[in-house]
């Protein structure tokens, strides 16, 4: 019997494409309330952990980002990622494509995740992730609220959903929740000089 034209389309849709993504350094903090509120009480963003800093990335940063095998692009054939990934799958293809990040991360201390369980949750849940999904505006990047384990769904729905490939708004940001040291940013930077000399 022959599928269902419908059903092939719909399993073709859950694989979207991404062409550039980015991992921001300046580590994270949690918010200062200093006191100012208006009428209406203090602002929401103060429940949220927020970005060292926050200014959107220029071209010329992501370049920067690059040398540093921070960020990757691809513009002739994309990123594919998939809208039923789970974190898991998600983490390892971020970690297949930054090896030398995630190697660092996973000497770093791990931060619990307290409402694990072991009877119905995967041992990789049991700490939260060193980083965290980032929403982009015209001049801002700030944490995607309330995703803790991004998936391909939240990726879709916070930063995809709607906009094409071939736009500025595929690039996917990240941001690590402990800042890396500059000592060791520029011993990657001399890594990837070297590995670039050396092809």
């Amino acid at each position: 019997m022959a599928a269902h034209p419908e059903r092939h389309s719909k399993l073709r849709s859950l694989s979207f494409s991404i062409s550039c993504i980015v991992f921001l350094p300046c580590g994270t903090m949690e918010p200062e309330d200093n006191g100012s509120m208006d009428d209406s009480g203090p602002s929401l963003a103060y429940l949220f952990p927020v970005i060292q800093s926050p200014k959107a990335p220029s071209t010329a940063d992501i370049s920067r980002l690059e040398a540093l095998g921070l960020a990757h692009a691809n513009f002739h054939d994309y990123f594919q990622f998939n809208h039923d990934w789970d974190f898991p799958q998600l983490d390892g293809v971020l970690c297949s494509l930054f090896p030398t990040l995630f190697e660092y991360l996973d000497t770093q201390e791990k931060a619990t995740n307290y409402s694990y369980s072991s009877s119905k949750q995967d041992a990789c849940y049991k700490y939260l992730p060193p980083y965290h999904l980032c929403v982009k505006s015209c001049r801002e990047v700030a944490i995607a609220s309330g995703v803790n384990f991004p998936t391909g769904e939240v990726i879709y729905t916070k930063v995809k959903a709607g906009k094409q490939p071939s736009h500025d708004d595929s690039k996917i940001f990240f941001v690590t929740h402990d800042k890396i040291p500059y000592s060791v940013l520029e011993q990657w930077k001399s890594c990837t000089a070297s590995k670039s000399a050396g092809k």
